[in-house]
């Protein structure tokens, strides 16, 4: 990481900004050598230059956090993010949530939702289907049935687009995917022709 970082150095010297890939790389490579406060510093900074961080960002300092069993630095993630002046939007929050559902820990992505709506972010489709699915899949369909009415109420529509990107983080999840995906479609969130298609093309 020494010599990341005076690569980084180096071009800024030169008067060149590092790139979005740049960031990425550094914030990555401290996660993995646990220097998180060195992944953090550079990841306000990749803010600060304008840079949007992918999900993939965010969700290597929840892993990082969950590797300790440290749930309340994910909780006050944001927080961190809105102290050094810079805004904690939805995409924050909506990667938090979506990989601790994806890590088994519904109860603090619960957390997460609350504090959001808390800040006047209303959750989007991707949030409210991830929240939905990791309760389905524990067990608890009270929880789930509660999101798809909200869902409902809002008319927060699964797009094939979201159909993909969850697919893709449960790829190993096939039956429980197919009850969840019926559901959906039984309560008007997800088209029933596209369904079919993308039933079709697997055959």
């Amino acid at each position: 990481m020494r010599s990341a970082l005076k690569v980084k150095s180096k071009m800024l010297e030169a008067g060149l900004r590092p790139d979005q890939f740049t960031y990425k790389a550094l914030i990555h490579g401290f996660c993995k050598v646990q220097e998180v406060k060195s992944a953090k510093e550079t990841l306000f900074d990749m803010l600060r230059a304008g840079f949007s961080p992918s999900y993939c960002t965010y969700t290597w300092f929840v892993d990082f956090y969950c590797s300790r069993n440290d749930d309340e630095a994910i909780l006050t993630f944001p927080d961190e993010i809105m102290q050094q002046g810079l805004c904690a939007d939805i995409t924050v929050y909506r990667a938090i949530i979506r990989r601790l559902c994806k890590k088994e820990r519904i109860d603090s992505a619960q957390r997460v939702f609350k504090i959001m709506q808390t800040r006047g972010i209303l959750g989007d489709t991707i949030i409210y289907a991830s929240l939905a699915y990791a309760y389905s899949r524990a067990g608890d369909v009270i929880a789930a049935l509660a999101l798809f009415d909200e869902m409902y109420k809002r008319r927060l529509m699964i797009t094939l687009k979201i159909f993909k990107s969850i697919n893709a983080s449960y790829a190993n999840d096939g039956s429980y995917l197919d009850i969840f995906w019926n559901s959906l479609v039984e309560r008007g969130l997800m088209s029933k022709t596209m369904y079919n298609q993308i039933q079709q093309m697997k055959l």
